[in-house]
């Protein structure tokens, strides 16, 4: 229990340099700024952050959780394998069958800078496994 607040830090800290470079929440909020004003930039920035945060916690949880039992990465492993492979027929059917149709506008209402911030970090799934494996590695 003693070395959860420093993987933590260190996890965090990960995450934080491998969110400097440009990408899409990046460049959401420098689109939010211009558009709407700095304070909701900010405000999406922190409706980010948060998210990023809970994202490393369960990270450190799950990366704590797999080193104490081997057997869980075992299966892991096979839902992993049956997950993708499920995956490539369902996108491999549905490449086969596609066809072109005409795009549609639809207009959408403007969303609150934070919860939009929040469910586009959140939509990003692929962080917790890799704060995981920093984790991990640290």
């Amino acid at each position: 229990m003693q070395q959860l607040p420093t993987l933590f830090v260190f996890t965090f800290g990960a995450a934080f340099i491998a969110s400097l470079p440009p990408g899409l929440l990046n460049l959401n909020a420098a689109k939010t700024s211009v558009e709407k004003g700095k304070a909701n930039g900010i405000i999406f920035g922190l409706g980010v952050a948060l998210a990023v945060m809970l994202q490393t916690y369960i990270a450190v949880r799950i990366a704590k959780l797999i080193s104490r039992n081997q057997h869980v990465i075992e299966v892991l492993l096979q839902l992993a394998l049956g997950i993708f492979f499920i995956l490539a027929i369902v996108f491999f059917i549905k490449g086969r069958n596609q066809k072109s149709k005409p795009l549609m506008l639809v207009e959408t209402k403007k969303r609150n800078s934070f919860s939009k911030g929040v469910f586009l970090a959140l939509i990003n799934l692929l962080a917790i496994p890799y704060y995981s494996g920093l984790n991990t590695v640290f």
